[in-house]
């Protein structure tokens, strides 16, 4: 059964107060609180400050508070075979204690794929692969304001891998062949950030992400005839159904078809003296 205690560093003023999580015998990790206090005001019989004055009695609740904290954090992540170490007693006092900048800090999983992101674009690397993870990094940000949650590393987990999967086939409806290819991005930031001293959840490394046929739409020349003779009312609705047309007779992608313009149009004469019209692409 893990315990936590308290106790001092120095019998000082100013003395800092420590956290010691024992698991078993040969298991214990120590790390500092962050609380100072006065080694007069201490007591080494409940290893907790003396209750002689409205300060100490707050700092005895918060300690209380932690110490539930801290248990309940470590029977959570128990089952999922987390690596118990000095580095998860202090996220976990940091996350207690909102010392964690969540507009900074690179242990907020958001945080990370905006700097990744960076790397990328500095890297001049693959535009359709940069937009992906530009997208994933909007996804995840939006699938956190959901839960209410700023996820650090440690904290992604099977379960968490899976909610956010559910969230981009519910909520963002996508496919699940979409949603899939967006767990594996995840993935790769979740490595990348491992391969630079983040720790993460033991999960991750087991975690399989199935390969998903995607379904194929595509509309025949009669549907299409039907399409451009509907009776439409409103200019938006005009133009979708214009670039919808001319996409689907031209087959180009969004970022190629949305790159046509006028002057990409142009006529040619042949031997005989006809004329054609053609897209430069």
């Amino acid at each position: 059964m893990a315990t936590v205690k308290y106790y001092l560093r120095s019998k000082t003023k100013g003395s800092t107060i420590q956290i010691q999580l024992s698991i078993s015998k040969d298991l214990k990790m120590r790390n500092s609180t962050g609380l100072q206090i006065d080694y007069s005001d201490w007591s080494d019989k409940t290893s907790l400050p003396k209750q002689n004055n409205p300060h100490n009695k707050n700092l005895t609740s918060d300690l209380n508070d932690l110490e539930k904290f801290i248990l309940k954090s470590y029977n959570d992540d128990l089952t999922g075979g987390v690596l118990f170490d000095s580095h998860w007693l202090k996220n976990k006092i940091s996350l207690f204690f909102d010392r964690i900048d969540v507009k900074t800090s690179d242990d907020i999983v958001v945080n990370y794929m905006k700097s990744f992101n960076e790397l990328r674009a500095l890297a001049k690397t693959k535009k359709t692969t940069d937009h992906q993870y530009l997208m994933l990094e909007d996804k995840f940000s939006r699938f956190q304001d959901v839960q209410k949650k700023n996820y650090v590393f440690a904290e992604v987990d099977k379960r968490v891998i899976l909610e956010f999967k559910n969230w981009l086939m519910v909520k963002d409806k996508l496919m699940e062949s979409t949603a899939n290819r967006t767990l594996k991005n995840l993935k790769t930031v979740l490595l990348d950030a491992r391969a630079n001293g983040k720790l993460l959840h033991p999960q991750v490394d087991k975690f399989t992400i199935e390969s998903v046929t995607s379904i194929k739409v595509f509309l025949n020349f009669e549907e299409l005839s039907k399409i451009k003779n509907a009776n439409i009312i409103g200019e938006d609705l005009l133009h979708a159904r214009d670039w919808l047309l001319i996409g689907c007779y031209t087959g180009q992608r969004v970022s190629d078809l949305l790159d046509m313009t006028p002057s990409k149009i142009f006529t040619k004469t042949d031997s005989q003296g006809e004329s054609f019209r053609f897209i430069d692409l």
